[in-house]
């Protein structure tokens, strides 16, 4: 009886580019290795140097200059260089695969019918990247294997909708080529071959024996076939030539449809979106611009810019950010509140707000859990209500919310002042003036970091003192403006969690404000550098004329990465470089996902 598939389609790609974008995309295993300092607790990006333009030397800082006015400037981009991507394969994630089925043939796929591939990522960072990931292994072949079984039983109980037929009654062969030519072809987001279409028909025609399960399992049969061939489970951006291309590939209007729609539905094509692929004016401008105007005011296309802000923001660690419960024991139940009030802040940003809210904003979002264990008035129910906080405690923006602080803590217990300062070096100011990534740490850097006691201000000054003092300088300062928040984001003034003489995280009382100044070093940068009373002065530093164009061209490498799935900076279009100046004049995100999906170099694909 045939019951399952494994089939592969000769014709499934163009030939002669498969195995060149096999080799560059799918294969390469991820080899970005989390780079460490002195406690072994922190890691950074290690592109992190020429993050905005291609400067590497002293004075510049996340790829710029400070110029003789001493503000930061982007350095020199490439202006022969027209696209943000080179030339691949791209797999689907999960979530892709969940939405393309429901969308083409009304597949609802939850629990663990969801999890395609494998586990879900449990770290609450970006993971989609083209280039790299994990090797396309026969456990990989395996679940995809078992996924298409899922759907295609679901799909039998509405064969008669889909394909056609009844359980004794097979499709007629003009119910098969119309399933082939419109379900088929939005699932593989390209038109199916007349050869392709042949071998699905003859799959159909083997198994439609009664003693084989009849239309049934013959309907069962082609979808798994469609569900696990390439053409579904991997996006192509190579355009249309039979051999690799040694200059900027064309995409084809099929791929540019399936760019814009994973961008913003993290889907296939909508039915408008792929008749203009099909018609072939998707490749105008201006149809183009219309499209991304269109989809952009869909919920969906809302829901996924906003996600991609909240994993800059960091925003999308609160769920995987527990906290010490003999410390804070409220805090499980209100873990989930706290992320809800993080999206809405950061879903408010993307459709109302501007990019410098992030530093100077006093709109919290709070329900009654919130404001009863944070103290912040205004939440009368379950529901989120956007307040504006009137104390000082939550006036520095995103980063005196309860969201921010829970999520950058990575200790349970004791305030962390180390992933703080990551986050403004790392995700505000994309490394600095650096000079490049955070050195690994010694191979005894957690037993030396679990000998340390005392404050955190008191730790701080033990890890300046060991030869990872120098990275320590660049990153715990930042932090430490911070201390008076505890790991779950409430303030207290004089009450900390510290580490005991055996090293066990207790709660201390002080008799005086706890000491929130910092002196941010040389290396930082010279638009920075200098001392700070609290986290309300960094933010204004932050947000000053000069640093905040750092921050706006910082946003732009992140958000550009996790929009396109690799790192554009890395080709330095300029591109590039016009959006995230723009980004910069208006702070508006939505208009920096307009211009990267409207850019000429968003259509074109460097030679892979």
């Amino acid at each position: 009886m045939k019951s399952t598939v494994e089939l592969r389609f000769a014709s499934d790609l163009p030939r002669g580019r498969w195995s060149h974008a096999w080799g560059r995309s799918i294969v390469l295993a991820a080899a970005v290795a989390a780079l460490g300092a002195c406690t072994g607790e922190i890691g950074i990006d290690p592109a992190l140097s020429g993050a905005g333009g291609s400067g590497t030397g002293p004075g510049t800082g996340s790829g710029g200059t400070i110029g003789a006015d001493g503000k930061w400037q982007p350095g020199p981009c490439e202006s022969a260089v027209n696209s943000f991507a080179s030339a691949r394969l791209w797999q689907i994630t999960d979530p892709q695969y969940v939405n393309a089925v429901r969308d083409v043939l009304g597949i609802t796929l939850t629990g663990d019918d969801a999890a395609i591939s494998g586990g879900a990522s449990t770290s609450g960072e970006y993971s989609n990247y083209s280039e790299g990931g994990g090797i396309f292994t026969d456990n990989t072949a395996q679940n995809y294997q078992t996924g298409a079984l899922s759907v295609a039983r679901q799909a039998i109980t509405k064969m008669a909708t889909l394909i056609g037929g009844t359980s004794t009654t097979p499709a007629t062969p003009q119910q098969l080529d119309a399933f082939i030519n419109t379900k088929v072809a939005r699932l593989w987001r390209r038109p199916v071959s007349a050869t392709e279409a042949t071998k699905l028909k003859e799959l159909y025609n083997s198994g439609i024996n009664a003693q084989d399960g009849g239309p049934p399992n013959a309907f069962s049969l082609v979808l798994q076939a469609v569900l696990q061939a390439p053409s579904f489970l991997f996006r192509t951006e190579i355009g249309g030539g039979s051999a690799p291309s040694t200059s900027p590939v064309q995409m084809t209007p099929y791929e540019v449809a399936t760019a814009l729609s994973m961008v913003f539905l993290d889907s296939v094509p909508d039915d408008t979106l792929w008749s203009k692929a099909q018609n072939g004016t998707l490749m105008s401008p201006d149809v183009i611009a219309a499209e991304v105007d269109r989809l952009m005011g869909l919920p969906q296309a809302k829901e996924n810019m906003a996600l991609k802000v909240g994993y800059w923001l960091w925003s999308e660690r609160v769920p995987v950010r527990p906290k010490e419960p003999s410390l804070f024991p409220e805090y499980a139940a209100v873990q989930q509140s706290v992320y809800e009030s993080g999206r809405a802040f950061v879903n408010d940003l993307v459709t109302n707000g501007k990019l410098w809210d992030v530093l100077s904003s006093t709109k919290v979002y709070v329900n009654k859990d919130i404001s009863s264990v944070y103290g912040i008035p205004g939440g009368t129910s379950t529901a989120m209500t956007a307040v504006n906080a009137t104390g000082p405690e939550r006036a520095a923006g995103y980063l005196t919310q309860p969201a921010f602080i829970a999520a950058a803590h990575k200790r349970p217990a004791i305030n962390d002042p180390i992933h703080l300062g990551l986050f403004v070096i790392d995700q505000l100011l994309c490394g600095g003036d650096s000079g490049g990534p955070i050195p690994e740490p010694p191979a005894n850097a957690f037993e030396i970091a679990s000998q340390m006691t005392g404050t955190e201000r008191e730790l701080a000054a033990q890890r300046a003192k060991l030869s990872c003092g120098a990275c320590h300088g660049k990153i715990d300062a930042f932090g430490l403006t911070m201390q008076a928040y505890d790991a779950m984001g409430r303030y207290n003034a004089n009450k900390q969690v510290v580490k005991d003489a055996a090293g066990a995280p207790v709660w201390q009382t002080f008799s005086t404000p706890i000491d929130t100044s910092a002196t941010v070093p040389e290396g930082t940068g010279p638009d920075l550098v200098g001392p700070l009373a609290n986290v309300n002065e960094l933010a204004k530093k932050l947000n000053s004329d000069g640093p905040n164009k750092r921050v706006a061209y910082c946003a732009g490498r992140w958000l550009s990465k996790f929009t396109l799935g690799s790192d554009p900076g890395t080709l330095n279009s300029c591109e590039l470089q016009k959006v995230k100046e723009h980004l910069y004049q208006t702070g508006s995100l939505r208009e920096f996902y307009r211009g990267l999906a409207t850019s000429p170099a968003f259509i074109t694909r460097n030679p892979g």
